[in-house]
């Protein structure tokens, strides 16, 4: 059997994965190499043109893509036949940052285990066969002791520079301020208010932890707020919510709330639909509920306020969108929370958009 090796490719890794593993649908923001070493690092970049930049950037979860990938690129796809592997597990044992030259990395080091194909069915056999598991001949501590004699078990690290990920650091909402950037202030610490390019006002729930981050697209302007419990802040953990506001007056596409009137609402919901399925059936996720949108009016001030549930790689993702318009600017503020967690998270992140403040 060839020893396994680390892989080499004259095809970058983000060509190669997107080729092999269509569901990543080419959307894998990565370049640099396959990340054996630091020289070789995979880099993960927030800045690929390929990032939604209204979505959350889920800088851990592109990791793990990556490892999972990887491991399947170098004991399957790049195996020769009759010498790949099947029952492929792998377990963290150790992960640390750190900064050389001006840029950050993480490096990852995973424990794998596997089986040969051959020994894997063999195994599987015994197991699920006439004389197998449930059968009173069957001995259970001796398939124990010959899987564990087949099983390969090695361990490989994962570099990754995530310098473009600097700077967004979690931190409590009195402390936010040090994570803000340039398109959001805080100017209310005692009661966690930010401003959004001088145009509105929110408040974040001082029970999270929240990152900041400058969302400057050419038809999207503004600041993405990602939430964590404080608990999960230090442990890699995903984001369990998102708040993003934005002026998207350059996007020819937005609609102008302040005109809008109710006779035209069912209209533009049916455009608002069809562009958020593909917009999302492009970005590898899928629109699995609608629930339609609302045209709320308070006096002069009108606002269009939509709903829906996204399927994102098997998690289902509330979105509320609020359309209004503030000094002539048209703003999109978007709360998404994990749908698990709605009964801590519909609360705080609905109230965050709903009492949005207009600046004067």
């Amino acid at each position: 059997m060839q020893p396994l090796n680390p892989i080499s490719s004259i095809e970058t890794p983000r060509d190669i994965l997107s080729a092999d593993f269509k569901s990543l649908s080419g959307r894998l923001p990565i370049s640099g190499g396959w990340g054996y070493t630091q020289a070789d690092a995979c880099i993960i970049d927030k800045n690929d043109p390929l990032v939604d930049p209204l979505r959350a950037f889920d800088l851990v979860g592109f990791e793990y893509i990556f490892v999972e990938k990887r491991i399947y690129e170098e004991m399957i796809i790049f195996r020769p036949d009759g010498e790949q592997f099947s029952g492929i597990e792998w377990n963290l044992l150790e992960q640390e940052s750190l900064d050389d030259g001006g840029r950050r990395f993480d490096r990852l080091n995973f424990e794998i285990t596997a089986f040969l194909d051959s020994d894997w069915q063999e195994l599987k056999s015994d197991f699920e066969g006439p004389q197998g598991y449930g059968h009173p001949d069957f001995d259970l501590e001796g398939h124990g002791k010959k899987r564990s004699e087949k099983m390969l078990r090695f361990t490989r690290e994962f570099w990754f520079d995530v310098t473009t990920f600097v700077g967004q650091e979690l931190v409590p909402i009195e402390d936010t301020a040090r994570a803000t950037v340039s398109n959001s202030d805080l100017i209310d610490p005692d009661q966690g208010v930010f401003s959004v390019l001088g145009l509105v006002a929110l408040r974040l729930d001082a029970k999270y932890c929240w990152q900041g981050e400058d969302i400057d697209d050419v038809m999207a302007k503004g600041a993405a707020f990602h939430a964590w419990v404080p608990e999960d802040a230090k442990e890699g953990a995903l984001a369990i919510a998102t708040i993003t506001v934005v002026d998207a007056s350059n996007d020819p596409t937005e609609p102008d709330v302040s005109t809008l009137e109710k006779d035209a609402v069912p209209g533009l919901d049916a455009l608002l639909q069809e562009s958020v399925r593909s917009r999302l059936a492009a970005d590898g996720r899928e629109l699995i509920q609608w629930m339609s949108s609302a045209l709320n009016e308070f006096g002069n001030l009108k606002g269009l306020v939509t709903a829906y549930i996204v399927n994102d790689q098997g998690k289902q993702q509330q979105n509320i969108v609020l359309r209004i318009k503030a000094k002539d600017r048209k703003i999109v503020a978007i709360g998404a929370f994990d749908i698990a967690k709605k009964q801590f998270l519909a609360e705080p992140i609905i109230n965050a958009i709903r009492t949005m403040v207009l600046l004067t």
